[in-house]
């Protein structure tokens, strides 16, 4: 489809903020949309060509999860078929496809603490757990202990970053280490399936010194019982970690700290927990309609709490007089050690979770909620959002909820009891609230009608905006009168009613039937319309024009012996003997009339069940039906005889269109597909997928251009009609093609079902030396057409290294030619001009690197041992080091057994190493390039991060001085008029600059300007003046007070520094600019040409001039802007 719409947040997907908080990302079936809240509309949609579209399982499947990467540019979507797209939603590329999981995505999470977000776990129905490496987009492990579903995933915050948190609907709570690929902990508290986690990191007073880091992370669950839990990390792991020490086997992670009743307890269960940006409001989300809002003290507050508590407490004993208290018991600190449950029982002076969680208050809507995002940008922290109500400091936040009605609605959430939430705006307008029933298309085909409960709304076919929305009762059907300014809609109650698209009012409306107004058509002269009711009786109306608005009249009425599902009618007027009214029934009949006078024509029975659509073509010679029974029947309305039953759709036909001035006709069905069929061959051309759900109706344009359809998923997509070629063998072998990607998947649920200690014995692991289901990756059509392309490139590779051998021996060298080659070598053609090495590293990158490890595998051993062969000879020269060293691993991991007692062809093996593995070991012993090329890559790689690190501290540097003199700017707007009018007066005499907003800076410029400590403020001399607050004069102070006498090096921030021999070999980023000397030529002077003079300087250059030019005058009025 070209474009798709009606879809503002899809019921099965999530929703999450962008990372500047002003747009909202959600899921839109198969495509991903981004709105702009404010000016609620769509700014751009995400969708990937599918792969052997439409035969995939993918083409049908829809967006379950999103999650966003911390480096602020690449988000990921799960998929209900297992796939993982990777987006960079800035510039709207696809970056990967990731395939690990055998069934449908359940929950993502990076790892954001990381700002690169270098990792990502996933998590599946199939109850596995996937971590991936998001730089190479390959897989790193899986994770298999859970017994069920996997619903929700999150990373520890650093420096336990190498732990992971999972929960399942097994009621198990996991923590896994990440390093050894292995679970850890255990936790069983739980009595019911647990559907979510939060972490909070930063809950209590960070300044404190003596508080336990460990309390600052806190776990809380959320599972099918009423009860939200909280855990712990231990500070004994997280000494052993801090310091490098090592942890016991059975060391635990996390610890139980207490539980709380929710407050709302006759809602559903706990759906999902949210934390917001600051770590002090959790939200938990029920299944139902509501949201409930705690806030998270603060350690000082919870200090307060127990001390209140302790002060009744000891103000009820000593006026009972029953009881002796020491005096130890109120000096001891005992209650805030939190050292779990058992104090809590004890010791009723105990810190409880009560303590730590404030119940706020409830967000209810009409609705069922879907999702909730907190805005990242948390409104709390800024001074200027603070507000004063009734004497109470009110800090907000921003909050968003996905309703499965189809809409967004936006929330100002106050941190505190007394100030209850408000709705600041919705997105609703931009689609439908239920399933779309009816669909139709204007005359002129610039206009496009949808019905549903909610109404009906207008469309533009260019764009798929919406125009108009007009409120009506539960509409079924829909038509446009001619004009294409009014549209006549039929509802549920057999209400026909005709809509003004322009003011969007009713102006006409009359209780037509007495059921369910299936079907409404136009007459053939375009006069009136006909209705078919499910109260058995087909009507016929008249337009009739009043003024300036349109009504209708009844003409004329047929009754009939069942409930009528469709009515067409001839879609032509040349013969007037040949106009035709065609009636589908319930009784699984097609009855035809003269449309004229509505005598009785023929009767057409042949489908076992209830005939739920039917068309005529534009030459009235034909006519067609879908009906329950999956079929689609072509009739000749000669003598109504049935030409051919077409069987291809799954499920039910629930409508079919012929395409005008043709004998093509589309179908659509609950099977969520549409097939394109030749009603003269009997053929299917096409087949269309990209719906989730049913297809209600469909509607081709009057130029046949395109074409519409609408169903249950409240999706309305537009098929453009292109120029390309289809050829019906191509399609069928397409069609064949996802037969084998079906057998792929039951394969590999064969192999992940079987014991994972009984792996060796499964015939479809082969001789492998390792069990697949430890794998990250699974068995697609892609890893094997890999495999295919390695063995050809092979083969290839074999018969031209034969032939250069022979050749070899042939042309000798002839000392009386002087060294001239009698005859030349000609490669072959199908190498593309390349070197047999070079071809099998071109060949081998074709392969998407997710799909290395599973085309590795699949090879036959015989190719195994040809391919690490000649993968050693490619590392000898020093060609892709990385990828060839990655596939090495694989290989002899995977076959270690047999490669142990292989031996090497006989042009390939020596007399000393003829065994495989000794050959193995002999070469990477004697050719140390490959330690050396791997540690010139790190080095390279280590000075590049070095490098850019030092530019981006810098621009952000930069960035600060220039957002502190907006800060400055916003001060100076505070000041009296006298001062004002003084500063005006300055800023007319000089230049706008960002430090004016300082008082009366003196400003002298240095002699050099070119200076050594590189900062933007060096060439002024400034005193701010005394009336500014400190805060301001310390950023000025720190910038100014930076000077040394020796150059920066870029490397002295890290620890590691490579050794003087290595460094000449390595490349550097830094090499591409001219101005960078070459470090043998370090201890020399070098010329510095300064714009206006040019002298000789004998000081060492700097390495990071190469990246800042600074001009000789430098201009006030102008910001310095990294290069």
């Amino acid at each position: 489809p070209s474009i798709s719409c009606g879809i503002i947040a899809s019921p099965s997907c999530n929703i999450i903020y962008d990372h500047s908080g002003e747009f909202a990302i959600t899921g839109a079936n198969q495509q991903i949309n981004i709105w702009n809240i404010r000016q609620t509309k769509q700014v751009c949609q995400l969708s990937a060509l599918i792969p052997n579209y439409p035969y995939s399982p993918q083409s049908t499947g829809e967006v379950l999860v999103l999650a966003i990467s911390p480096d602020k540019k690449t988000i990921a979507c799960g998929f209900s078929t297992g796939d993982i797209q990777v987006y960079n939603y800035i510039t709207k590329e696809l970056l990967t496809t990731l395939r690990g999981h055998r069934s449908g995505i359940s929950c993502l999470a990076f790892d954001d603490y990381d700002q690169y977000g270098q990792r990502m776990a996933s998590g599946g129905f199939d109850n596995d757990i996937i971590i991936w490496d998001m730089i190479a987009y390959v897989g790193i492990c899986r994770l298999r202990e859970h017994k069920d579903t996997v619903t929700c995933i999150k990373y520890l915050p650093s420096p336990l970053s190498n732990l992971l948190i999972s929960v399942s609907k097994d009621s198990l709570l996991k923590v896994w280490d990440i390093n050894t690929s292995a679970s850890i902990q255990t936790i069983i508290g739980h009595r019911a399936e647990i559907w979510s986690i939060a972490i909070a990191n930063s809950h209590i007073d960070k300044n404190n010194e003596e508080i336990d880091i460990s309390n600052y992370i806190r776990l809380y669950t959320g599972s099918s019982d009423l009860y939200i839990r909280a855990y712990k990390v231990l500070s004994s792991y997280l000494y052993n970690v801090q310091n490098n020490l090592p942890n016991g086997v059975d060391s635990k992670v996390i610890e139980f700290i207490g539980e709380i009743k929710r407050v709302d307890t006759h809602t559903d269960r706990c759906h999902a927990l949210y934390i917001n940006n600051q770590q002090n409001l959790l939200a938990v989300q029920s299944n139902g309609k509501t949201i409930e809002f705690y806030r998270i003290r603060s350690f000082a507050d919870i200090q307060k709490k127990i001390k209140r508590r302790i002060k009744r407490q000891k103000e009820k004993l000593t006026n009972q007089s029953t009881n002796q208290v020491t005096s130890s018991i109120w000096e001891s600190t005992s209650y805030l050690t939190n050292e779990g449950v058992d104090n809590q029982q004890t010791n009723p002076l105990a810190m409880q979770l009560s303590d730590e969680l404030e119940y706020l208050y409830t967000i209810r809507e009409k609705s069922k909620i879907k999702s909730f995002a907190f805005n990242p940008v948390d409104k709390a922290v800024e001074s200027s959002k603070i507000e004063l109500v009734d004497k109470v400091v009110k800090q907000s936040v921003r909050g968003l909820v996905s309703l499965v009605t189809n809409c967004l609605a936006v929330y100002d959430i106050p941190i505190v009891a007394t100030i209850e939430p408000t709705k600041l705006s919705t997105l609703e307008l931009q689609g439908h609230r239920s399933d779309v029933r009816g669909v139709s298309i204007s005359s002129d085909g610039l206009l496009i009608a949808t019905c549903s409960v909610d109404g009906v709304k207008v469309w533009s076919s260019k764009t798929l905006a919406s125009l108009r929305t007009c409120s009506t009762d539960e509409a079924v059907s829909v038509i446009f009168a001619p004009g294409s300014r009014y549209v006549v809609v039929g509802t549920k109650d057999g209400i026909i009613q005709i809509c003004d698209t322009i003011s969007g009012e009713i102006s006409h409306s009359e209780e037509a039937h007495s059921g369910a107004v299936w079907g409404l058509a136009l007459t053939p002269d375009s006069k009136g319309f006909a209705s078919g009711s499910a109260d058995k009786v087909a009507k016929f109306w008249d337009f009739n024009l009043t003024g300036s608005s349109l009504s209708f009249k009844l003409s004329r009425i047929l009754e009939l012996q069942s409930e009528i599902l469709s009515i067409r009618f001839t879609p032509t007027t040349s013969t007037k003997s040949n106009n035709y009214l065609a009636v589908s029934l319930i009784d699984h009949t097609v009855k035809i009339f003269f449309a004229d006078t509505l005598k009785f024509y023929l009767s057409i029975y042949g489908h076992s069940l209830p005939v739920m659509s039917v068309d005529i073509s534009t030459d009235n010679t034909l006519l067609i039906s879908g009906s329950v029974d999956k079929t689609v029947k072509i009739w000749g309305l000669d003598f109504g005889d049935c030409h051919r039953s077409l069987l291809g759709h799954q499920d039910t036909v629930t409508c079919v269109r012929f395409q005008p001035s043709t004998h093509y006709f589309f179908s659509s069905s609950k099977d969520k597909t549409i097939r394109y069929w030749d009603a003269d061959s009997f053929q299917q051309i096409l087949l269309l997928a990209g719906h989730v759900s049913t297809i209600w109706s469909i509607e081709v344009s009057p130029d046949a251009n395109y074409l519409v359809s609408v169903g249950q998923d409240k999706q309305i997509k537009l098929w453009d009609r292109t120029e390309d070629l289809v050829f019906i063998e191509e399609e069928k072998d397409r069609e064949l093609e996802s037969q084998i990607d079906k057998s792929i998947t039951q394969q590999n649920q064969q192999i992940f079902s079987v014991d994972s200690s009984n792996y060796q014995s499964n015939q479809l692991t082969g001789s492998l030396s390792i069990d697949p289901t430890t794998l990250s990756t699974i068995k697609t059509s892609d890893s094997l057409k890999g495999s295919e392309l390695i063995i050809d490139t092979i083969d290839l590779i074999d018969i031209e290294i034969e032939n250069i051998t022979s050749w070899q021996q042939i042309n000798k060298v002839d000392s009386k030619t002087d060294g001239k080659v009698v005859k030349s070598y000609i490669s072959n053609p199908r190498l593309l001009g390349l070197t047999p090495y070079n071809y099998l590293i071109r060949s081998l990158k074709l392969i998407a690197p997710v799909e290395v490890e599973q085309a590795m595998l699949s090879l036959p051993f015989h190719y195994v041992t040809k391919l690490i062969t000649y993968l050693l000879h490619v590392v000898r020269q020093g060609l892709e080091i990385e990828l060839c060293t990655r596939i090495l691993f694989i290989l002899i991991r995977s076959h270690l057994t047999q490669l142990s007692h292989s031996y090497l062809p006989n042009y390939l093996s020596t007399a000393q190493s003829n065994n495989l593995t000794n050959y193995l070991s002999t070469y990477l012993t004697n050719y140390p390039l490959v330690i050396n090329n791997i540690d010139s890559y790190r080095q390279l790689i280590g000075t590049n991060i070095a490098g850019l690190t030092y530019i981006q501290n810098k621009y952000k540097a930069n960035q600060e001085i220039y957002d502190f003199g907006q800060v400055d700017s916003k001060i100076d707007n505070k000041v009296d008029s006298k001062i004002e009018s003084k500063v005006d007066s300055k800023i007319d005499k000089q230049p706008v600059s960002m430090l004016d907003s300082f008082d009366t800076p003196t400003k002298v410029f240095n002699k050099n300007p070119i200076n050594k400590s590189g900062s933007i403020l060096d060439s002024y001399d400034y005193q701010p003046s005394a009336n500014r607050s400190n805060k301001l004069v310390s950023i000025v102070e720190s910038s100014t007070t930076k000077t040394s006498t020796n150059p920066p090096n870029i490397l002295d921030s890290y620890e590691y520094q490579p050794s003087s021999n290595k460094v000449n070999k390595t490349p550097n980023i830094l090499d591409s600019y001219d101005n960078v000397p070459s470090n043998k030529t370090l201890n020399k002077p070098v010329k510095i040409v300064d714009s206006s003079t040019a002298n000789t300087s004998t000081n060492p250059p700097n390495i990071l001039d190469s990246f800042d030019y600074i001009p000789t005058t430098i201009k006030p009025n102008k910001s310095v802007s990294m290069i």
